[in-house]
């Protein structure tokens, strides 16, 4: 284990921003992943509630553009908050991962003179 930290430790300035850019991309992508999972499971979640209203439940049209019946009130904006983290989570997280990418980065070989 030491041997690999120093090898690490001991690469390049470019391949070491390609090797920590690619790492924390994969985070990124399994963290919007299972952001993605959570927040699909939590809006199924609310549409099994009103299951007794639609027979052979549809989730693609529930919440749609076309939604098949209207939801109570406050799951309504539940749902709509869901949705728009859907949207917004991936590119954040993406986001905050590559900036801790570049933070690691500057920590491990910038900071420090050349």
């Amino acid at each position: 284990m030491a041997k690999i930290k120093r090898k690490l430790r001991d690469l390049s300035i470019l391949p070491t921003f390609i090797l920590l850019s690619i790492a924390f991309i994969l985070l990124a992508m399994v963290l919007a992943e299972v952001e993605k999972t959570i927040l699909s499971n939590a809006q199924k979640e609310i549409a099994f509630q009103y299951s007794d209203i639609i027979e052979g439940f549809n989730s693609k049209k529930v919440w749609g553009n076309q939604a098949v019946f209207w939801f109570s009130e406050q799951d309504s904006r539940i749902m709509w908050l869901y949705e728009m983290c859907l949207w917004l989570l991936p590119p954040v997280t993406y986001l905050i991962c590559l900036f801790m990418a570049g933070l690691t980065f500057y920590r491990s070989k910038l900071k420090t003179p050349l």
